[in-house]
C-alpha cells in the first residue's frame, strides 16, 4: 500500500514499522535490527517483572503500593494472610481507611506525604487493623516508585512485629515487676522491724501494767500486742507474695 492511511492502520493492527519503496536493504537490516532489539527488550522486561512478582509473592513480609490518593495499587498475597483480606476486597480502596486506627491516620499521612516528596522511610513502627478487629504491628519500609504508572506511588514493605513486640511488652512487665518485688521486699523488712520492737516492749511492759495502772490500761496493751502480731502476719503474707 503507498497511502499514508495504510500505514497507520497496519501501525494500529500491530505492525512494528513499515518500508518505502524501493526497498533500501541497509534501511531493511536496521529496522530488523531495532524490532529483534525491541523484542528482547520487551522478553527481558517480562522476565524481569516475572522474578519480582515470583519474589514478591513469596516474600514473609507484606507488600502494598499505594498511590497517592492512597488507594491501594498492589497486594500481595501474605498481606491477605496477615490482615484477613483478599486483594481483589482492597485493590482501589483508601488503604488509611481500612488499615489504620483512626488515631494514626494523620500522623501516618504526614509520614506517607514526606516518602512521595521522595524521601526513604526505615523502621516506622505501625500498628496494623486486620478484618477480625484485632490489630497487629509492623515494621514499614517505603520508598517512592516513579515508574510504576503515569503518576508516583509509594511502595511500603511491612514486616510483622506483633510476637515479637508483645514478646517484649512481656518481659519488661516482667522487669517492672520484679523491680516493685524488691521495693516491696525492702518496705516490709522496714516495716517488720519496729513492729516486732513495739511488740516486744509491749509483751515486757504487760505483766506489770496489771494492779499499777488503770483497769483498762492492760486491755490496751494486750490490743498493741495482738494488732502487731495481726501486722506481723500480713508483713509475712506480704513478703510471700512479693518472693
Amino acid at each position: 500500500y503507498a497511502d499514508l492511511d495504510g500505514v497507520i492502520t497496519a501501525l494500529r493492527e500491530g505492525a512494528d514499522d513499515y518500508l518505502l519503496k524501493p526497498v533500501n536493504p541497509d534501511l531493511l537490516r536496521n529496522t530488523l535490527e531495532q524490532i529483534r532489539y525491541r523484542q528482547q527488550m520487551s522478553l527481558e522486561k517480562r522476565r524481569t517483572e516475572n522474578a519480582f512478582r515470583a519474589l514478591v509473592e513469596a516474600a514473609g513480609c507484606m507488600i502494598v503500593i499505594v498511590r497517592p490518593d492512597r488507594t491501594v495499587a498492589y497486594f500481595n498475597s501474605f498481606s491477605e494472610e496477615l490482615t484477613g483480606y483478599r486483594a481483589a476486597d482492597v485493590l482501589g480502596r483508601d488503604f488509611f481507611e481500612i488499615f489504620l486506627p483512626a488515631n494514626d491516620r494523620q500522623r501516618v499521612h504526614r509520614v506517607f506525604g514526606c516518602v512521595l516528596e521522595g524521601g526513604n522511610l526505615r523502621n516506622y513502627q505501625c500498628p496494623l487493623l486486620r478484618r477480625d478487629g484485632s490489630q497487629a504491628v509492623l515494621l514499614w519500609n517505603a520508598r517512592r516508585l516513579d515508574d510504576y504508572t503515569a503518576e508516583p506511588v509509594l511502595l511500603a514493605v511491612g514486616q510483622d512485629i506483633t510476637t515479637l513486640k508483645e514478646a517484649q511488652d512481656r518481659a519488661l512487665h516482667a522487669e517492672r515487676l520484679a523491680a516493685i518485688g524488691q521495693m516491696a521486699a525492702g518496705l516490709a523488712h522496714e516495716i517488720s522491724n519496729p513492729l516486732g520492737a513495739i511488740k516486744g516492749a509491749a509483751e515486757f511492759i504487760a505483766p506489770d501494767v496489771d494492779g499499777r495502772l488503770p483497769e483498762d490500761a492492760g486491755d490496751f496493751v494486750r490490743i498493741v500486742i495482738e494488732e502487731t502480731r495481726r501486722l506481723n502476719r500480713v508483713v509475712s503474707q506480704f513478703l510471700d507474695y512479693a518472693r
